[in-house]
């Protein structure tokens, strides 16, 4: 049989499988081993038949077809080609033999001097030139890998106290040595081991495949998310695509609309490029950034942000599937590095071929990734999209633009019943969005805004601008933002495209003085933009004043091209004016969606707490409360529920967690309060039907997916908003401090329900759930906890420090 001089000696049991074995030739014969047990899976010897090292080429070469080696038909062209591979094929086994997933690795990416083996890379690393192509013999490589494994586990101190051992031993054993006899290359001393170990683009570290971690600025670092998927398909990792090998997938978040669109979106540039649609593999992307406290003890300059990247969260953003690509200090900008990794993110839609590793078989696939979300809290997504946080007058509603009146936003009396007529599956009392007198929560073009945002200050804008101007310079009017306006100013959902919009207007009518700086202003905080961006704006528009329109006055020719060519987005991005995020089509704004543990329970449930203990404070009840509900809440905790992680009132630095168990308590513990000690009948009830609309809303959101019946989350939402606002009444408003500069007519906007933007971005919540599933699949606290403890109590400020931190 032909076979028999192929295959050769069979391996024990007890050895591990060669993971490349072609489907169906698997017959329990295997190639001979070259070495015994005790080698660090490398060859014998130099001389050894199979002993010359392997390419990547040599192994995945085009002159093969595709899929032969794993073709489960017996065919003489089959046959023939896998003859042609099998001694490549013996050689990584003897090589690879007790470390199979080192092979994957180093087949990925080394194609150094035509050499892809470990031995190659150790003699490059101990002879610190990448352009050799000669092999390190058995001892010195086995030696040196050794010290790699062992240098890349340990921590920085730990290493400069073996390199100081290693030191010790090497010159204690140097005067005895054998003449005659070669010594391993043991490096001498830290600097040797850092340059030869880990620390160049020489050693072994740097020249097996591995993220490079780069310096974006000085207070920034990152790596390479290409390089990370890279790693991770050649390692095996279990990714569930969109479109894999089983064709489409529909769990968790594969099968939102979203999820849909996106692999439309990777389709069409598949084909746009001259790939093959139905030949790639499909993956989502989902991106998480925020800051953390890693010290207690001055906590501006030590705090730490983080982006991550989840790749294929289809059961949400899982912590093993999720990578941290940058690192920084809290205190800085971060929007230049999201918008260097957002540049790294785009390609990736386009198709690149990569090495998996999948089900025992390596092979090159075609695949395509896209951004599907991009979660973040408050503070965050308004830094990075340059917009006003959720405390500003305008921007109280996440992604929304419209002046917040505590009068005329929630619903009035005759709307409020109509609500709950609708909730109870009765007719409307009125036609919805007919009513003058409130907005009903709506953020539309309704009456009632007539009176929420009424065009009665002069400090907007009046005097239009030239349309024929704006014509020849290529400008236009944002949607509902023509000036003049008309009695009112209409809410709107923001989008970059209307941001840029407002911008450009806003800086040609500064730049050729028809509005004054006032008037600038107030048009662009109809827009909620940043107050970094309105500077921008003002700033850039005094530059041009005195360049072009200078000119202009003096009747130089070409003036208006030149304009044109100054208030192009390139150009303004350029400058600075427009932020690079703005004009970025990888992830849209209402992509940057709300996180569920920061809106309902770090934001919402902590409110509805203060909101309570202030109540129950103002009738001097707290104490006794405390005395009555805490054995209970003692003896609760004691059962160690992983579901209701409560503890004792009041509460004292709780996380996520706490509150959701407080949560679940909450109906119950109100109750208590209501039937034994509460005074205040009044009182009591508006605070029965807060606790018990928050409960059914609550309950409403979290099991919602993108299924399910959006009028009846959005009448939950407002009808807890209604009671919010009922409870209200029943604060003692006196004791509370106002805001800085706030009128004692607006004093009712200090209540907690109206301070932030939680409450009223709840109705966010709606269609979140319709495009991108369900909250729970969002939820990020379990990472944001590891990454917590990784960074915990250091002080490092520079980024040579993050760099070490991502590196190894």
């Amino acid at each position: 049989d032909d076979n028999d001089d192929i295959m050769m000696d069979t391996i024990d049991d007890d050895e591990v499988e060669f993971p490349f074995c072609p489907d169906g030739q698997d017959d329990g014969q295997h190639d001979e081993v070259v070495g015994t047990v005790d080698d660090l899976w490398l060859p014998l010897s130099d001389t050894s038949e199979f002993g010359q090292e392997v390419t990547y080429e040599d192994f995945v070469n085009d002159t093969f077809s595709s899929g032969s080696y794993y073709s489960s038909q017996s065919s003489d062209q089959t046959y023939f080609e896998w003859n042609a591979i099998l001694p490549f094929v013996r050689h990584l086994r003897s090589v690879f033999r007790h470390n199979p997933v080192a092979c994957r690795y180093f087949l990925q990416e080394i194609r150094c001097c035509g050499r892809a083996g470990i031995q190659s890379v150790v003699h490059r690393a101990t002879e610190g030139d990448l352009y050799l192509s000669d092999l390190a013999g058995t001892e010195d490589t086995t030696s040196l890998l050794l010290l790699t494994k062992i240098m890349t586990s340990l921590s920085v101190q730990d290493r400069a106290h073996l390199m100081k051992y290693l030191e010790g031993v090497v010159n204690a054993i140097i005067p005895i040595i054998i003449p005659g006899k070669k010594m391993p290359r043991i490096p001498n001393g830290p600097k040797d081991s850092w340059k030869v170990v880990i620390g160049s683009d020489t050693s072994v570290y740097g020249q097996i495949p591995h993220e490079a971690v780069k310096e974006v600025d000085r207070n920034h670092v990152s790596l390479s998310v290409n390089d990370m998927i890279n790693t991770q398909m050649a390692l095996g990792a279990d990714l569930n695509f969109i479109v894999g090998d089983n064709g489409r997938d529909r769990t968790g978040i594969n099968g939102t609309p979203e999820a849909e669109a996106a692999l439309a979106r990777m389709r069409h540039k598949i084909q746009a490029n001259g790939g093959d649609p139905d030949n790639t593999l499909y993956g989502l992307i989902a991106i998480w950034s925020d800051g953390f406290v890693v010290s207690w003890v001055k906590q501006k300059d030590n705090s730490c942000w983080t982006l991550t990247v989840t790749l294929c969260p289809t059961e949400g953003m899982n912590p093993k599937d999720t990578h941290a690509i940058a690192l920084g200090l809290s205190k800085y900008d971060h929007s230049y590095t999201v918008s260097q990794i957002m540049k790294q993110l785009e390609p990736l839609e386009n198709g690149i071929v990569r090495l998996w590793s999948s089900g025992g078989r390596l092979r090159l696939v075609n695949t395509a990734f896209a951004v599907i979300c991009y979660p973040a809290d408050k503070p965050e997504r308004g830094s990075l999209t340059s917009t006003l946080g959720h405390t500003g007058n305008t921007s109280k509603r996440g992604n929304y633009v419209g002046r917040w009146s505590t009068q005329f936003i929630p619903s009035c009396a005759r709307c409020s019943s109509n609500l709950v007529m609708r909730a109870l599956n009765n007719d409307s009392i009125i036609d919805v969005g007919t009513c003058e007198q409130c907005c009903d929560w709506s953020y539309t073009d309704r009456k009632g805004w007539e009176k929420a945002w009424p065009v009665t200050s002069d400090t907007y804008p009046s005097e239009p601008l030239d349309e024929t101007l704006m014509q020849e310079l290529g400008i236009k009017w944002p949607e509902n933002r023509k000036v003049p306006f008309e009695s009112y100013i209409k809410p709107m959902e923001q989008t970059f495209s209307w941001l840029i919009e407002g911008v450009k207007v806003a800086l040609l009518a500064l730049a050729i003085r028809i509005w004054n700086k006032g008037q600038t202003t107030a048009y662009l905080n109809s827009f909620a933009v940043s107050t970094k961006v309105i500077k921008a704006t003002v700033s850039d528009a005094d530059t041009l004043y005195k360049e072009i329109v200078g000119a202009a006055r003096h009747r130089r020719e070409g003036w208006q091209d030149n304009l044109k060519q100054l208030l192009t987005t390139t150009a303004l991005t350029s400058r600075g004016v427009i932020p690079e995020m703005w004009v970025q089509k990888l992830v849209s704004l209402s992509c940057f969606i709300e996180l569920p543990m920061h809106e309902i329970f770090l934001g919402a449930i902590q409110t509805i707490y203060e909101v309570i203990e202030e109540y129950i404070k103002s009738n001097k009840e707290w104490e006794k409360f405390l005395a009555m509900v805490n054995p209970f809440l003692t003896e609760i905790k004691l059962f160690r529920l992983s579901w209701c992680k409560l503890e004792p009132l009041p509460k004292s630095s709780w996380i996520s967690e706490n509150w959701i168990a407080y949560m679940r308590c909450l109906p119950w513990l109100v109750g208590i309060y209501i039937r034994n000690i509460g005074s205040d009948e009044v009182g009591n009830a508006a605070l029965a039907r807060l606790i018990h609309t928050l409960d059914v809303m609550v309950s409403q959101l979290m099991c919602a997916d993108q299924n399910c019946d959006e009028e009846k989350l959005t009448l939950s939402i407002k009808i807890f908003l209604n009671c919010c606002v009922e409870f209200s009444n029943h604060l003692d408003r006196k004791k509370r401090k106002r805001r800085k500069n706030q009128s004692p007519e607006s004093q009712k906007d200090a209540d907690p329900f109206y301070v932030k933007g939680n409450f009223i971005s709840l109705l966010n919540l709606v269609r979140q759930i319709k495009r991108f599933g369900k909250l729970v699949w969002y939820w990020v606290s379990y990472h944001v906890y590891c990454f917590d403890q990784f960074f915990y109590m250091t002080n490092k400020k520079c980024s040579t420090y993050f760099r070490l931190r991502m590196g190894i």
